[in-house]
């Protein structure tokens, strides 16, 4: 059973005065990078590439992420470069 979330739901954008700040919000796996967010960070900091406006990009997770959080066996050793 996968109990992800929707991929939209995972990785959140706010803009402020040319501060781009990309929120991690899985918090059900302490915000481990899954293939989901892996691909949304890259979609992302695409699309930001392109904006000259952006000064700065900051990126956070919406609760603290331990070192020992686990990620899921399914992802591991997959291309994320499709």
């Amino acid at each position: 059973m996968n109990d992800m979330p929707p991929a939209a739901a995972l990785l959140n954008e706010t803009r402020d005065r040319g501060v781009v700040v990309l929120t991690l919000n899985y918090q059900q796996r302490r915000n481990a990078l899954s293939m989901a967010i892996r691909e949304g960070l890259i979609a992302a900091l695409d699309r930001i590439e392109g904006d000259a406006s952006v000064r700065a990009i900051v990126n956070e997770a919406a609760e603290f992420a331990t070192h020992d959080a686990e990620p899921d066996p399914s992802e591991l050793y997959t291309d994320v470069y499709r």
